[in-house]
């Protein structure tokens, strides 16, 4: 009796996994396997990772002026700033302004907050993908990501700081209390540190920035900061505050408007 062969192929962005299956010669036989195996692509050779890498990249840009327009439209809601104010172009050193209010050499004006927020929003931290963490048994991270965690830590340590902002100003020796002094410094001169700062860290000194703006900035209250910066998820009634500023965010949105992102599809049960 003659047997049929099964030719069966699971195609992969960098992998081509095949079978060849065999039917059996009676209805009662189990098939068998001739022969299986898998194909392996370098990962520079694969066309699907380079559009892989693109649409990571497409995501990233997205997400990041979703982050951004919600926080600016929190803060217009709040009557913290204006619309003009909202739609004008960045400060050129935000981490300088930042570090000078960590070290009390200024009080930030409404705009100028708004500045080291939105730089905040474009340098959140290195939080090694722990949404993913909880749902997948990778950590995440890469040796590049780990090497430029290590050298912030380096930097801090180096110079005896606690914070993203204070570091960079310590690194490219910008002295803070000198009115205006770095404005001849364009801002991605920090990236050239190629650094990854703990999310942890720069958690910490947003909420210190905050905590130090709020008492002179009406309208940025204990309920507006959190809604930016908290450690925790949202709660349901945080969430129904956002919708009474026009914010609705996805079910699997998790964490505040600055350090939230959304969560993978196949781990968003618990979601409010």
């Amino acid at each position: 009796m003659s047997r049929s062969l099964t030719f069966s192929f699971d195609i992969g962005y960098a992998s081509i996994g095949w079978a060849v299956i065999a039917s059996a010669p009676h209805d009662d036989a189990d098939p068998s396997v001739c022969g299986c195996g898998t194909v392996l692509f370098p990962k520079d050779d694969c066309q699907a990772f380079k559009r892989r890498e693109y649409r990571r990249l497409r995501r990233n840009i997205r997400s990041r002026r979703v982050r951004i327009d919600r926080i600016g439209r929190l803060l217009v809601q709040a009557q913290i700033i204006t619309p003009e104010m909202k739609e004008t172009s960045g400060h050129p050193a935000p981490f300088y302004l930042a570090s000078e209010a960590l070290k009390g050499h200024r009080t930030l004006a409404p705009i100028e907050l708004w500045h080291v927020l939105r730089w905040y929003a474009h340098n959140r931290g290195y939080d090694n993908n722990a949404s993913w963490s909880n749902s997948l048994s990778e950590d995440g991270g890469n040796g590049e990501d780990t090497e430029r965690v290590k050298h912030a830590q380096d930097l801090m340590d180096k110079h005896g700081t606690a914070t993203m902002a204070e570091t960079i100003c310590r690194e490219l020796k910008l002295e803070e209390g000198k009115a205006d002094a770095p404005m001849e410094v364009s801002t991605p001169a920090y990236k050239n540190l190629n650094t990854a700062f703990p999310r942890l860290t720069v958690e910490k000194e947003v909420r210190r920035i905050l905590e130090l703006s709020a008492p002179l900035i009406p309208g940025l209250t204990a309920e507006i900061m959190e809604l930016i910066a908290q450690h925790h998820p949202l709660t349901t009634e945080q969430r129904g505050v956002l919708l009474q500023y026009g914010i609705k965010l996805a079910r699997r949105y998790r964490g505040s408007l600055l350090f939230g992102q959304l969560i993978p599809r196949f781990d968003n049960c618990d979601q409010p």
